[in-house]
């Protein structure tokens, strides 16, 4: 039996007596109840977002993640893409909004373009801590240390001033700090005894 997907159970924030909490859809079934169509329950969910109906509530991104388990043609897709790429940056170290879209996107990708198109995406968005931690998880999988040890000390480069407690998670996963001179090879920026200070390592 195919897995059913609640959807307007996690979409309890509605607040227009139009609009009944109580619609759900099934993989490879129909909308029921209040949304009878798919058309219509995609088209309400991504008015939400794109209107900011609830922005400032992390309903405002739940209403998108949604929106992306029902899509199902390219034009849905694209419709959903643009939302997320019209949310920019905002140039500072700690953007959690910006951050949020980014692994909306991957949702995305991941679900129309498949694994490999996700593992591209999140290596050209390497700066969202979520997308580091998967691919350095992903090579230890896979038992490629190296990899794993040049993602975390790049981690500690960047955010060692800005955010270090989000540094400390990175030596989480180095090796011991006496191979000093193994991990100054996986990265451009120095690294040095003291800045190595490790809980966890690499077999």
């Amino acid at each position: 039996m195919k897995k059913r997907l609640r959807i307007i159970s996690e979409a309890s924030f509605l607040t227009s007596s139009s609009c009944h909490p109580k619609c759900f859809i099934e993989e490879g079934g129909n909308a029921l109840m209040a949304f009878q169509e798919h058309d219509e329950l995609f088209g309400w969910l991504l008015s939400l977002f794109e209107n900011g109906t609830l922005h400032g509530w992390d309903w405002h991104f739940t209403a998108l993640h949604l929106g992306i388990r029902l899509v199902k043609t390219a034009r849905e897709k694209e419709r959903v893409k643009s939302a997320l790429e019209r949310i920019k940056p905002n140039g500072k170290s700690w953007d959690p909004g910006y951050d949020r879209t980014r692994e909306l996107m991957l949702e995305l990708i991941e679900k129309t373009e498949g694994s490999q198109a996700a593992v591209r995406f999140m290596e050209g968005n390497i700066s969202n801590p979520r997308f580091r931690v998967a691919l350095i998880e992903k090579a230890l999988d896979v038992k490629d240390y190296q990899k794993a040890g040049k993602l975390a000390v790049e981690g500690i480069a960047r955010d060692e001033k800005s955010t270090p407690w989000q540094a400390t998670e990175w030596r989480n996963y180095l090796l011991p700090a006496g191979d000093v001179e193994t991990l100054k090879a996986w990265s451009d920026s120095p690294v040095t005894p003291t800045s190595i200070q490790t809980s966890a390592t690499i077999p």
